[in-house]
């Protein structure tokens, strides 16, 4: 079973070589530790999360993602500053599926400083994107792409298998953080997401009608894979040679 320090703990094994555990936060206050044991479909390791070592840009400067709590705040794309109102951390298990595994950015890959050193997302996990490609094709001048969509087998590549942990940050709104030089998502509170984890959210904070008018739709246009794969071409060019980050 896998392990995790915090001040409230569920644990879920979801087969096919996966186990969650969740840090939950709520208002700085501790939470007596429970746990549970539920199933839950695998889509729940590939929501938008940030590996070990990202830091992400707050008003007091990069923060590496370890060290936030729900209460803090960072500085978004849209949106300027906003607080963290829950903070969801997962440790996932020795991950048979590849497309499950964590995805490694090299440093530099999309672009000068983007990122600024080697990142690790969750396969799903978008960031943002523009330049002619993206015009030419989605006709947006920004858009938002998974990242495993954006793997060349050279400077975005999936991890070698084993353990992985993510941290998932919901914020007032849909919107896009700094994550290593990276504009990256937050949570988006669609209906894959209230399925996956909704039963971990805090009751009160779904009541809330400014949160549903805040996540009624993504920041940015979301690229389908297959628009992704037409933008690039040839699968194994350099994808800052097609594709530029957003800076």
């Amino acid at each position: 079973m896998a392990e995790v320090s915090g001040v409230s703990r569920r644990g879920a094994r979801l087969g096919r070589g996966l186990n969650l555990v969740f840090d939950n936060f709520w208002n700085g206050g501790a939470k007596r530790p429970k746990e549970s044991h539920m199933d839950r479909t695998p889509q729940i390791a590939a929501l938008p999360g940030f590996g070990p070592g990202v830091h992400l840009m707050t008003p007091e400067g990069e923060m590496p993602v370890e060290w936030l709590a729900t209460g803090d705040r960072v500085i978004t794309r849209d949106h300027g500053v906003q607080p963290i109102l829950w903070l969801g951390r997962i440790r996932v298990g020795v991950v048979l599926d590849a497309d499950l595994r964590p995805v490694e950015i090299a440093e530099g890959a999309l672009g000068d400083g983007c990122p600024t050193h080697a990142t690790w997302l969750s396969p799903a996990h978008r960031v943002l994107l523009s330049g002619a490609m993206v015009e030419l094709h989605a006709g947006v001048g920004e858009a938002l792409a998974e990242i495993r969509d954006l793997r060349d087998g050279v400077h975005v590549t999936g991890a070698a298998g084993g353990a992985a942990h993510y941290t998932h940050i919901l914020l007032p709104v849909h919107d896009m953080v700094q994550a290593n030089g990276l504009w990256a998502e937050t949570l988006l509170l669609d209906a894959a997401t209230l399925r996956a984890i909704g039963r971990d959210l805090p009751a009160h904070l779904l009541r809330q009608p400014s949160l549903r008018l805040g996540h009624d739709r993504a920041a940015r246009l979301c690229l389908r894979a297959w628009e992704v794969r037409a933008m690039r071409g040839r699968q194994t060019d350099a994808v800052r040679d097609i594709i530029r980050h957003v800076a």
